[in-house]
């Protein structure tokens, strides 16, 4: 993986419990490369709605909420304004079970400008 990729793993616990790993991602928007892109996968076995929170993504925000079961992906480039840190509230749900992904707590993502 690119080194300006961050990647946020969803999957099914063995006691049926949605988990994220990890629960926290950290952007950086002044990425030497450009901005980092984050990369949410998918690994249970059902559909998933996922939530972020507003203007976390600008333009790029991940444009349909639902994330198929299995290994696809949904990206989004980091943006933001220069000198800022904001932290962004995903919320993710099994479409069938109605279950919340966990990480530590809500997971989030901080992007730093």
């Amino acid at each position: 993986m690119p080194a300006n990729r961050k990647k946020m793993i969803v999957y099914k616990t063995s006691d049926g419990e949605f988990r994220v790993q990890p629960p926290v991602v950290d952007l950086d928007f002044l990425d030497p490369n450009g901005a980092e892109v984050f990369v949410l996968r998918n690994h249970t076995d059902e559909d998933l709605v996922v939530y972020i929170g507003p203007n976390a993504f600008g333009a790029s925000a991940v444009a349909e909420p639902l994330l198929q079961k299995g290994r696809l992906t949904k990206t989004a480039t980091s943006q933001g304004i220069l000198g800022t840190v904001n932290s962004y509230t995903l919320q993710i749900f099994g479409t069938v079970s109605g279950k919340k992904a966990k990480g530590n707590s809500d997971p989030v993502i901080i992007i730093e400008n």
